[in-house]
């Protein structure tokens, strides 16, 4: 059993939308666990559950996993979603798929995926972030 380390914030957004991405990161062992927050302004909020560990398939590269869940009829009424990126250091860029569940119609986009610096606006206190397209509109 490996001791449970604390990483702190790490924030994202894609290429094209206002959507912010917040997540808690903690480590043990070779593989980090997030806790996150998607949110669009006050539009939407998905809220999940995700790993992060170095690439089998792109090496030097990070593999990055999230599964939330939302309460709201964006990205197509699907109110479960996925989220997989590879992420390329020093940046930790890179691209990104998601796919949406629970209609008929799936919800599915791709694109870019950058790490930025976590600020106030995307605190979980702060709904008035800058409102923009968003990927589930």
């Amino acid at each position: 059993s490996h001791a449970i380390t604390d990483l702190g914030e790490f924030c994202f957004n894609f290429n094209g939308s206002s959507d912010t991405i917040r997540a808690e990161a903690q480590t043990s062992a070779n593989i980090v666990t997030l806790n996150f927050r998607w949110r669009l302004a006050n539009a939407y909020e998905v809220v999940g559950a995700g790993t992060a560990t170095a690439s089998m398939l792109v090496p030097g590269s990070f593999s990055l996993g999230l599964v939330g869940t939302h309460g709201t009829s964006f990205f197509g009424g699907n109110r479960i979603c996925s989220l997989f990126a590879t992420l390329n250091p020093p940046t930790f860029s890179g691209s990104f798929f998601v796919q949406c569940a629970g209609t008929p119609v799936p919800f599915v986009m791709a694109g870019t995926i950058n790490q930025v610096a976590c600020v106030a606006a995307m605190s979980p206190e702060t709904l008035e972030e800058g409102r923009g397209p968003g990927l589930g509109e």
